[in-house]
């Protein structure tokens, strides 16, 4: 007989079953940062330790290297080579203050005078430093030796111009129809020339250029004093006295 207590038309429910929640996994940049900073410190780690192996290498090389060449050093080959070496720096030296005497020449010829004639010219070099040129020259008058001074001491290549041993006197010479007399004035030159103002350059196309040589200056011969005219005529020495002031 079905029991009479159960008499509800209401079904029961069974038990309440719960649902599974999913788990989730979360990944932290804190995490991340220091797993590639452990990675990166051993990489690093191995690289300076193979990198110290290298350089230790490589420096027992060099000090290898560097013993042979001791071993093979020769004292008398250093002597040599610093020998070479200063005979380069000489050589370099005389080089560099070579001159050209052809543009001395060019400059006296352009800066003298046509009256004035040159009787004799010494030069000598003194170290270097200049040329110093002593000439005797002759001219026809206290007027041309104070032109010609003026003009050397204008001149750009000449300088440390200073006259002496001025001297005055009177020459015959004799013509077809009559004698005619001449004054003639001498004295001594000393001019310098700087070493900077005639340096010896090379030509553009690499040629080593040709010393110039200079038109031969003329030479007066010594004129024939007629001394009695000479000391007999005081008209004429105050002649010359007068152009001389």
């Amino acid at each position: 007989m079905p029991d009479p207590s159960n008499s509800s038309f209401i079904p029961k429910r069974g038990p309440a079953q719960r649902k599974k929640g999913r788990t989730s996994k979360q990944l932290y940049v804190f995490t991340i940062i220091s797993y590639v900073l452990l990675f990166s410190t051993l990489l690093a780690s191995g690289g300076i330790y193979f990198y110290a192996r290298y350089v230790e290498g490589q420096l027992a090389t060099e000090v290898a290297a560097l013993d042979a060449e001791i071993k093979s050093f020769s004292e008398d080959k250093m002597k040599e080579v610093l020998a070479f070496d200063l005979r380069l720096a000489q050589a370099l030296g005389r080089i560099n203050n070579s001159v050209s005497l052809g543009s001395i020449f060019k400059a006296l010829e352009a800066a003298t005078i046509d009256t004035v004639q040159i009787s004799s010219l010494s030069m000598t070099r003194d170290a270097d430093v200049q040329y110093t040129l002593e000439a005797e020259i002759k001219t026809d008058s206290f007027d041309s030796t104070l032109f010609q001074r003026q003009i050397y001491s204008d001149n750009e290549t000449l300088s440390g111009v200073a006259f002496t041993d001025l001297n005055a006197s009177r020459s015959t010479t004799e013509n077809e129809s009559d004698g005619v007399t001449d004054s003639v004035v001498t004295f001594s030159a000393t001019l310098s020339v700087p070493i900077e103002q005639i340096p010896y350059e090379a030509v553009s196309d690499g040629r080593v250029p040709l010393t110039i040589t200079p038109d031969p200056v003329p030479v007066v011969e010594d004129a024939v004093v007629d001394e009695e005219a000479v000391l007999s005529d005081e008209s004429n020495e105050a002649v010359i006295n007068e152009n001389g002031v």
